[in-house]
């Protein structure tokens, strides 16, 4: 968790609390969501004390009695903050307070934006369904304004839900149909962004060869220069995917990439990842 300086200290993250993506921006305060994923007694303790610190650090007000704070967030596991007010909040709340932002939206685009970030909290939170329902929303949107870059940033967005899914092929349609937006409109953060998705997806669907060869065009349009944590990853992938191509030359030089960038960047996930990759090599 996050620990700043007391001026900038997230006293509700370090307490245990998931800030959620929505943030109703054209309302005349911010409004954020936070949510406790599989509530413990450790947890609840800890989201108390965050409640109590961000009274007497940052001024907040928890509208709710905190002495009752242990049975409530087992029935209201929301915490919505308004300006400087808290208040735990259920799920039937929570979807009652995103249909009432959405229609408080002044015109069609705030619309758009307030419903892909409900959807984002949807797919955060593992509600699929509503997720999908806001994307597809924002999809029409997006094809009714001719807006080819939002367009395919929707498909990207109801890709990742299929994938989260285990839905391969369609989040490889929805990912195909991304990159060929992105390729008319050369745009080279887009294209890099499909290369890897199709390349990850591919190797999911045992396409091992078109996997590798999305990964490679990733990595021939500049993804290298990505995050090297990151680019780990990719070399580990790519790695794994030569391997099943019988490739095992090519494998051993991917880890050994991947292995330096492990040792380098201090991640030991990806270090030892590719040790062991390569000792069964």
């Amino acid at each position: 968790m996050a620990v700043g300086a007391i001026s900038g200290t997230h006293v509700l993250t370090r307490g245990g609390f998931e800030k959620l993506e929505f943030t109703q921006t054209h309302l005349p305060q911010k409004v954020r969501l936070y949510h406790i994923r599989d509530l413990t007694v450790e947890k609840i303790g800890r989201a108390k004390q965050a409640i109590l610190e961000a009274q007497a650090v940052k001024g907040r007000t928890f509208e709710g009695e905190v002495g009752a704070f242990e049975q409530k967030i087992s029935e209201s596991p929301y915490l919505l903050r308004k300006g400087k007010s808290l208040r735990l909040i259920s799920h039937e709340e929570m979807t009652q307070y995103f249909s009432q932002a959405f229609d408080s939206a002044h015109d069609q685009r705030t619309k758009a934006s307030t419903c892909c970030k409900i959807g984002n909290t949807y797919k955060s939170l593992g509600y699929y369904q509503g997720a999908l329902k806001c994307y597809r929303w924002c999809l029409e949107f997006a094809m009714q304004q001719q807006d080819e870059r939002a367009e395919g940033a929707v498909y990207y967005n109801i890709a990742n839900v299929f994938l989260s899914q285990k839905d391969y092929q369609r989040a490889l349609t929805c990912y195909q149909k991304c990159l060929a937006i992105a390729e008319n409109q050369k745009d080279q953060e887009s294209l890099k962004r499909a290369y890897w998705s199709i390349g990850d997806v591919c190797h999911s669907l045992e396409k091992y060869q078109e996997a590798l060869e999305h990964f490679t065009m990733y990595l021939e349009i500049g993804g290298h220069l990505d995050d090297q944590e990151f680019v780990g990853r990719v070399y580990c992938s790519i790695g794994s995917t030569c391997t099943f191509l019988g490739e095992y030359q090519q494998a051993r030089g991917f880890y050994e990439q991947a292995l330096k960038i492990g040792i380098d960047s201090g991640s030991h996930e990806i270090e030892m990842y590719a040790q062991a990759e390569l000792r069964r090599l």
